[in-house]
């Protein structure tokens, strides 16, 4: 994750001869074996909606939801808390000024936490095609392929919600710019359908 208002082109070429532990622009982290199908941002601190829709946000560190695929016999073999096709990662930013002593110096990612959709006795494959972070960052939404909308909190990662309305599997999702309050989320399906839902009003 590299943002160039603040990174000119050079410094970052700079840094490509270093160690990726030594650098303040990019770090990584392996969520799964399987391919990684959808993926959202978020900044973990003091992230807010005003009662204007505006967005509030402090940039120190941040929240990646991942989604992944994968097949349910072999995930079923892994341990309990491997076995989610839902991925939380906390990413820490490196201190944008190099010779100040507070802070990190280097970003950082780690799984924070994994999380089940899909059923795993269904047998065959299991999966999430989307995922998205409502505006205000304290809830996300994930489609699966069981044409299933789950609703998890940011922090812990807990489920929320489930929500019916399609017959295949959901691929896409959005939230309304005012969902905080309206309360309204998207989702688009193989079905040919676009479902509408109200889910947790005023909840800013």
């Amino acid at each position: 994750i590299v943002d160039n208002d603040f990174y000119p082109a050079q410094s970052i070429n700079q840094q490509s001869d270093k160690s990726d532990s030594e650098s303040r622009f990019m770090c990584r982290v392996k969520v799964a074996k399987d391919p990684v199908l959808c993926l959202d941002l978020v900044s973990s601190r003091c992230n807010r909606q005003t009662r204007n829709n505006e967005a509030v946000a402090r940039m120190g560190s941040l929240v990646a939801v991942s989604g992944c695929a994968g097949d349910a016999d072999a995930m079923a073999e892994l341990p309990n808390q491997d076995q989610g096709t839902i991925t939380a990662v906390k990413v820490e930013l490196a201190n944008e000024n190099p010779s100040d002593r507070r802070g990190p110096h280097e970003m950082k990612a780690k799984v924070r936490k994994r999380t089940k959709t899909c059923s795993l006795e269904s047998g065959g494959k299991v999966g999430v095609s989307t995922c998205r972070f409502r505006p205000d960052g304290r809830i996300f939404g994930v489609g699966g392929w069981d044409h299933r909308l789950r609703i998890f909190g940011r922090t812990s990662s807990k489920p929320l919600a489930v929500l019916h309305g399609h017959n295949e599997n959901v691929v896409a999702l959005d939230w309304a710019q005012n969902s905080a309050v309206s309360g309204l989320v998207a989702t688009g399906a193989a079905d040919g359908r676009i479902c509408l839902y109200r889910i947790f009003p005023h909840s800013l």
